[in-house]
């Protein structure tokens, strides 16, 4: 057993490297039976590959950025005698995704939130749709991207959801003072044939150079 000064011990067990923030980030969507993405970044990992067809961004977002939530329930055994249940069973886990898209015309917002299939422009610059009375319960999938670090040694990671819909439905108001937004909810489902509810990816440059130090095993 080595003794040290709590200064050193504390060095030893922190990496201020492993916190984060999100100085950038897009969320896309493409149909449900859209190619699962592959790679994240390329060989350099200075950039990030595209997304196969059929991905579309929503764009421009609120400075809140994109949440990812996660809902679950437990239910307890009660003994005779214990104050504390025995045992904790999860019996509920849910994961959501919220975001205010800021690009209120957007094509594909606009199909999102009304649960349509998007009209052609006609020549005369002017396009019209129907809205039904009950919204359609469209599955969509779903990649979110976020950046950190510098371009020389950037951080990416990316949360991919092969089954999505939307469960939160905006408001929409149209005033003089803000800019209009869509505040839109999404809801994460397993995928059968995949047979999972979310896949992440971490990596770039940045990652690559501090992973063994935030005790990532790296592949020889």
């Amino acid at each position: 057993m080595t003794a040290q000064t709590w200064g050193a011990f504390q060095s030893a067990n922190e990496n201020a490297k492993g916190v984060r923030k999100t100085l950038g980030a897009a969320l896309f969507l493409a149909p449900e039976d859209a190619e699962v993405p592959g790679d994240l970044v390329d060989a350099t990992g200075l950039m990030v590959n595209s997304l196969p067809t059929g991905y579309l961004a929503v764009g421009l977002l609120s400075p809140d950025g994109i949440n990812h939530e996660r809902e679950t329930d437990s239910e307890g055994v009660e003994a005779l005698g214990h104050l504390a249940p025995v045992r904790e069973d999860v019996t509920g886990d849910s994961r959501n995704i919220t975001f205010t898209a800021l690009e209120t015309v957007r094509a594909n917002v606009v199909a999102l939130v009304e649960g349509i299939t998007l009209p052609e422009v006609a020549a005369s610059g002017l396009v019209k749709y129907e809205v039904p009375d009950f919204p359609q319960n469209k599955f969509y999938r779903c990649v979110a991207i976020t950046f950190d670090g510098s371009t020389t040694e950037p951080w990416f990671e990316s949360k991919f959801y092969p089954r999505v819909s939307v469960t939160s439905f905006p408001s929409e108001a149209w005033s003089k003072s803000d800019a209009r937004a869509f505040e839109i909810g999404l809801k994460a489902y397993t995928d059968s044939e995949l047979g999972y509810i979310k896949a992440e990816q971490k990596g770039g440059l940045g990652f690559k150079k501090n992973a063994a130090a935030l005790g990532w095993t790296i592949a020889p």
